[in-house]
């Protein structure tokens, strides 16, 4: 089955930084083009593969939101056939960009779809657990991740009274298009995270430990450590608290003034020892 993917791309900030960031994507003014991306060394060239039917693109009338919205098959902009999607770019670009907001919105339109924005990874006891999702939202600022949602069948689709099947969840039940964005906006200005998220950083932090006794990264660790490209200016209560629940290395950038107690709790009990070197 051909599945469609649908993305919205908001970008949101001052007029100053929203036309810093047009002139930097699209340095002619020529019609928005999926090369444009590429352009901010987000993703490498388009695969010639797999067309995009093209973007649309939407300034507001003061300047300071662009909309840049895609419906198509898999592209140069989601690339979720190959496991890396938007949803790990935006950490880059808002880095490039610490002043602007970048929310990412994607729906399936009721299908499943490839890649990490269609399954949703966690833990229970140790047993790792997949499930589908069929909708979402990511937000992004400062090269962090300050909010997630998935929604899974449960949340994403209401009950079709009219279906003749309720065993049959694809042909009883419908999108919830009026309230899907709601749920996914109100988890995202919660500060909530993908479970996934949560998943696969720890396991990635496992990965990257040398040593039992100490913490001995490689300097691949340290690339990605929350906060570890972004000037301390850049860094509120919101950012702060969002990169520390996705390390707790973290703590190392954040300014003192919004470092918690419950920070400080957490490592309480925990030495780390850095070595970056090769």
């Amino acid at each position: 089955m051909s599945v469609i993917l649908s993305l919205a791309l908001e970008v949101r900030g001052t007029k100053k930084n929203i036309d810093e960031f047009w002139s930097r994507l699209n340095t002619k003014n020529d019609p928005f083009i999926e090369q444009h991306f590429p352009g901010l060394d987000l993703n490498g060239s388009p695969s010639p593969h797999h067309p995009s039917n093209g973007f649309n693109v939407i300034k507001s009338e003061g300047d300071e939101v662009v909309i840049i919205s895609w419906d198509g098959g898999f592209g140069g902009f989601s690339e979720g056939y190959m496991g890396s999607t938007f949803r790990d770019s935006g950490v880059a670009i808002s880095e490039m960009f610490p002043e602007l907001e970048f929310t990412l919105y994607y729906d399936g339109s009721g299908a499943e779809f490839a890649g990490d924005y269609g399954v949703e990874t966690y833990s229970i006891d140790g047993k790792k657990i997949s499930k589908t999702v069929f909708s979402g939202g990511a937000r992004f600022r400062a090269g962090v991740r300050i909010g997630e949602k998935a929604l899974d069948a449960e949340d994403y689709f209401i009950s079709n009274a009219d279906a003749q099947d309720d065993n049959d969840f694809w042909e009883s039940d419908v999108p919830d298009f009026v309230n899907n964005r709601n749920k996914i906006d109100a988890a995202i200005q919660n500060g909530d995270l993908r479970l996934s998220t949560a998943f696969y950083r720890n396991e990635w932090e496992k990965s990257a430990i040398k040593d039992d006794a100490s913490y001995l990264f490689i300097r691949e660790f340290w690339k990605e450590v929350p906060l570890i490209n972004t000037q301390k200016i850049y860094v509120d209560a919101v950012v702060a608290r969002s990169a520390f629940a996705q390390s707790e290395h973290s703590i190392m950038f954040i300014p003192e003034q919004f470092v918690t107690n419950e920070m400080r709790l957490a490592l309480s009990n925990k030495i780390y020892y850095c070595d970056i070197s090769p």
